[in-house]
């Protein structure tokens, strides 16, 4: 059901995402295909922040800032995953890979390679304070409007 807590979750969420995005595209090498990640981060923030975080408001503000550490978790973790399953995809058809195990373990190993390149104080720092305030602003906005 829409309540302002989960409007709010999931534009903060959004934010974080493209943000995140944009922090870990700045320690890739020089010359690197992009492409549209940073939007498909904000998307997945939007979705992420409307259905995990929106749901965890309504306990208290410790408990929003958690839950908001959780959601910008679960967001870090699921880019890496649909990232490395569009970078297989791309990769398959380019037959790099000899079957469909193959391409599973490449999916595997893309995402552990995209894994190592997060570990840059720029997106964690984004993620870490973008999900407290995240969640504080979901929790503010679902006290301030229900």
């Amino acid at each position: 059901m829409p309540t302002a807590a989960r409007l709010f979750a999931a534009l903060a969420f959004m934010a974080v995402g493209f943000f995140a995005a944009e922090t870990y595209r700045l320690g890739l090498p020089q010359g690197q295909a992009w492409g549209h990640y940073s939007l498909v981060a904000a998307l997945l923030g939007l979705i992420l922040g409307w259905s995990v975080m929106g749901r965890l408001t309504g306990q208290g503000m410790p408990h929003a800032m958690a839950g908001g550490l959780r959601t910008s978790f679960l967001l870090a973790v699921s880019a890496l995953g649909l990232f490395s399953v569009i970078e297989m995809g791309k990769r398959s058809l380019m037959k790099r890979y000899d079957g469909v195990f193959d391409a599973l373990l490449g999916i595997v190993d893309l995402f552990f390679r995209y894994a190592a390149g997060i570990f840059q104080p720029q997106p964690i720092l984004v993620l870490i304070l973008g999900g407290i305030l995240g969640g504080a602003l979901a929790e503010w906005s679902g006290r301030r409007w229900s």
